[in-house]
């Protein structure tokens, strides 16, 4: 499985590599929004199984931007690629938008662990 990780913060990186260590996936990170977006318009961004990205990057486009251009590309994919957001910037209006799509989750990052990660990676693999 390769799994694209939206992440700037090193830190958060990091843990989310321990966590997933178990998968066994490739795990490529991405550090801003901009080369998010350019793997969407290139159409690499298929190239994957599963995104983890987080909302607020520094210096970067707006996060709800990124869930928009990237739910777009989903909507006409016929083969839906998981995406689990993860942000501190998740808010009702975002829940009411995506909430109900079966390939995407949205994940308080201060409320999420490696249990919580590995179950909603599980839940929205076995969902498609």
């Amino acid at each position: 499985m390769k799994i694209l990780i939206v992440e700037d913060d090193e830190a958060m990186v990091s843990l989310y590599k321990v966590w997933l260590k178990a998968t066994k996936s490739e795990i490529e990170i991405c550090d801003n929004s901009y080369d998010v977006s350019d793997k969407i318009k290139t159409g690499r961004i298929k190239e994957y199984h599963l995104l983890i990205v987080d909302l607020k990057l520094q210096g970067s486009e707006d996060g709800d931007k990124i869930v928009d251009q990237l739910s777009q590309v989903e909507s006409e994919n016929k083969e839906k690629t998981p995406i689990i957001f993860l942000s501190s910037e998740i808010n009702q209006e975002m829940q009411q938008k995506y909430g109900d799509m079966r390939n995407i989750k949205l994940l308080e990052k201060t409320s999420v662990n490696s249990e919580i990660l590995r179950n909603q990676i599980l839940e929205v693999i076995a969902g498609l």
